[in-house]
């Protein structure tokens, strides 16, 4: 089949989980959006098998899309934010939003929920579907557990969010994940590159080797400078001030980011690493990717509401994935964490 073809059949399939649930019989709409250009969406052999297990999960195959599903296709950046508020000020009752996409793909869907808040609250759901090429802030670990999620799930939980501003923003930019400035935000910068040049795909051991060169060349790019954090939990308020290589702030703890790192393993939302040796700055850097990083001298891991960031270089960051330069003229940069910022499909 086709890309499209099995693009089709997934809102086939999907479309009819929302039918045999009872959840949808009493004045539900379900909008579906696809990133067709979205890491697995994006490779036919990827999503067929992925299909294959989801119509298992569903009883009697799928059926004829019901007439209060939708479907549409983000095409280009910020298409999706377009067609979610769309979909949110024209429902007529309560909306679920299914995402398939990746990380990209859901953190666009969650700001134009944002973005439409007045008209959404607790009558917009959410169910985002592992389907990019990262999969870190999905709700589910598998289409096939999405679907069953879709069946079986007549509840509704709020999840935490994050709203980002700096010195010359008109307007925050929305994470339900993670985001981060420093280090990793430029190692993100340079494996997207990478990735846009090999047609959004790269071979798993390149990513590792490319992530590598750029910790090993990141002094070269941006200049050490002490960076101040200020830290607010409550009414208590600590302010650091030190080489810090990486600022990492999570809506929750317990949370992963670059395909499945644990940056945030515990209870605690917020993970400061200092400046280190080469040497000791890579064996940092394993114990993250196993989530042992937390006993290193180097490492602080605080709990968090609302951390502000000051620096005097630019720095990169990134935010659930997608990473960009912030010029000195735009710090300070305020993170703050929304404790109800959406609802999901639970």
């Amino acid at each position: 089949m086709s890309r499209y073809a099995l693009h089709h059949l997934l809102v086939d399939i999907l479309g009819s989980a929302a039918a045999r649930s009872g959840l949808f019989s009493s004045g539900w709409e379900v909008f579906i959006l696809l990133n067709p250009a979205s890491g697995i969406l994006a490779r036919p052999s990827a999503l067929a098998p992925l299909l294959e297990r989801a119509l298992a999960a569903l009883p009697d195959g799928p059926g004829p899309l019901p007439r209060f599903c939708r479907a549409a296709y983000s095409h280009f950046p910020g298409h999706a934010v377009f067609q979610v508020r769309k979909a949110v000020r024209r429902r007529r009752g309560r909306l679920l939003i299914i995402s398939c996409g990746g990380d990209g793909t859901h953190n666009e869907v969650l700001h134009g929920i944002r973005q439409e808040w007045e008209h959404a609250g607790d009558d917009v759901w959410l169910l985002r579907l592992p389907l990019g090429s990262g999969n870190d802030g999905a709700d589910v670990g598998s289409l096939e557990e999405g679907v069953r999620r879709i069946l079986s799930s007549h509840v509704v939980k709020p999840v935490p969010v994050y709203a980002c501003t700096t010195a010359r923003s008109a307007s925050p930019r929305w994470g339900a994940n993670v985001v981060s400035v420093g280090i990793d935000a430029f190692v993100s910068l340079v494996v997207n590159r990478v990735k846009a040049r090999w047609g959004g795909r790269m071979p798993g051991t390149w990513y590792s080797t490319v992530g590598d060169l750029a910790t090993l060349f990141y002094e070269l790019v941006v200049p050490q400078r002490p960076v101040e954090v200020e830290v607010v939990s409550g009414r208590e308020r600590v302010v650091l001030e030190d080489l810090f290589l990486i600022m990492a702030f999570g809506s929750s703890g317990g949370r992963t980011y670059g395909n499945g790192k644990p940056i945030l393993p515990g209870r605690e939302n917020l993970c400061l690493i200092r400046h280190a040796p080469l040497l000791r700055r890579l064996e940092v850097k394993n114990l993250l990717y196993r989530g042992e990083h937390g006993g290193r001298p180097e490492v602080r891991l605080l709990s968090a509401e609302r951390v502000r960031i000051r620096s005097r270089v630019r720095l990169p960051v990134q935010l659930d994935g997608e990473a960009w330069w912030l010029g000195k003229e735009e710090f300070p940069l305020l993170i703050e964490r929304v404790a109800a910022g959406c609802y999901v499909l639970a």
